[in-house]
């Protein structure tokens, strides 16, 4: 959400509604779940809290590169410091109790735990959401949720406290019904498009 210059999983998403767009010109409804799975897949990331932490930069801390520039799948999870101490310490600051990935992984395990008996279905879209998102697009729709989610500031809290129950009601309330606003919003303008380019 900080980062104007960061563009790369709006072209994705940009290109799963493409995609879907187009599959459903074609009928081709095995092409149009694979596309309505990755593209709400994209969507959701995009709007997890943990998913506005640097994460990639911490673990370029760490290991010296990128992880997806890492091999194998031991050079993915295990780092290899300058000595023994080095790579104690920094798998520990990854691994450890409070360490990047671990938080990373516990907090979207609290997600799912925090909504595993709900069933959301009081959620609507507005007519005002619709006439937005026809107007403006997809990308102005989904970086309004991005900022909704970035300003409830989340992951910092969980960072701080760990999973208390308020957290839980503000991931309810708040978090999952703008998620599912957000993916309805991205399938219903593939189907947009889609009406767009057959009339």
């Amino acid at each position: 959400p900080k980062r104007s210059d960061d563009y790369e999983l709006l072209q994705i998403i940009d290109n799963h509604i493409y995609n879907l767009s187009q599959a459903l010109s074609t009928k081709n409804t095995v092409r149009a779940a694979f596309e309505a799975a990755w593209l709400a897949h994209s969507v959701t990331d995009g709007l997890t809290p943990a998913h506005h932490y640097p994460l990639s930069d911490k673990i370029k801390e760490l290991f010296g590169k990128f992880h997806n520039e890492l091999q194998s799948l031991t050079d993915k999870n295990v780092i290899r410091g300058k000595n023994r101490r080095d790579t104690i310490s920094k798998n520990w600051r990854y691994w450890g109790a409070g360490g990047i990935f671990t938080t990373h992984l516990m907090y979207e395990m609290g997600v799912a735990s925090a909504i595993a008996t709900e069933k959301f279905e009081s959620f609507s879209v507005t007519q005002q959401d619709i006439d937005n998102l026809v107007r403006y697009g997809y990308r102005a729709t989904f970086l309004e949720s991005v900022h909704k989610v970035s300003e409830l500031n989340m992951y910092n809290d969980y960072s701080k406290t760990g999973w208390t129950t308020s957290l839980a009601r503000e991931t309810r309330e708040k978090l999952l019904p703008e998620i599912i606003r957000a993916v309805t919003l991205a399938w219903y303008y593939a189907a947009v498009i889609n009406k767009a380019e057959t009339s």
